[in-house]
């Protein structure tokens, strides 16, 4: 592959990626040497358009010059410019209103916050969240819902964490709802899960919907 640029003289220089060379003899060789780096960077350059990050989903590479950023849709409607590697990183995975829902939720004064409730009504929050990859099979795709409006009408529902036990949902196909939920021991949370090979196949099965959706 080759490229025609003008040098900084009227000669005309000949940029080869794999072996750049001025034709012209010019003293122009770190300007050569930085638009040969340029032009490679293109050329390995990942493509995220499609890809989801969090609750950002990338619509196409930013318009801007300079760094190289990809615009992004987050789940709330807000656009928003992002350099690849926070992206790839996890550094950002919203357009700012996940720090801001989070920091209003631990400003609430129910004066409970990090204890053993308050810690299992995040966590079932989370799973059924659209942008949590590694649950979404599981909880969200499922069409499995958190519907509880806050942590105080959570603790109403449940009342406190009893020791040895963890939240549960009696139907396991249900939502996180009034009447759905409890406090549950290991055992009985193993008798109500779904067996290895359904969650395995309905897993597989919305992998791959996904996959064809793009």
């Amino acid at each position: 592959m080759q490229n025609l640029l003008q040098c900084d003289s009227p000669t005309s220089i000949e940029l080869i990626l794999d072996n750049a060379k001025c034709i012209c003899y010019s003293n122009n060789m770190e300007r050569l040497a930085e638009m040969t780096n340029h032009y490679k960077n293109m050329s390995k350059l990942e493509d995220l358009t499609g890809r989801r990050f969090g609750r950002l989903v990338v619509l196409e590479r930013g318009a801007k010059a300079g760094r190289v950023k990809w615009n992004c849709r987050c789940d709330c409607g807000a656009r928003k410019d992002v350099a690849a590697n926070h992206l790839k990183s996890a550094v950002i995975t919203s357009c700012g209103c996940l720090s801001s829902e989070v920091t209003t939720e631990r400003n609430i004064t129910h004066g409970m916050c990090k204890t053993p409730e308050w810690f299992a009504y995040w966590a079932a929050k989370r799973r059924c969240s659209s942008t949590n990859e590694e649950k979404r099979h599981n909880y969200y795709d499922r069409g499995i819902q958190f519907k509880f409006e806050s942590f105080e009408k959570f603790f109403e529902e449940l009342g406190p964490k009893p020791e040895g036990m963890w939240l549960d949902r009696q139907d396991n196909n249900g939502n996180y709802e009034p009447g759905n939920v409890r406090w549950a021991t290991p055992q009985i949370q193993r008798i109500n899960q779904r067996p290895k090979h359904v969650w395995e196949a309905e897993k597989a099965e919305i992998l791959k919907s996904r996959l064809t959706s793009y």
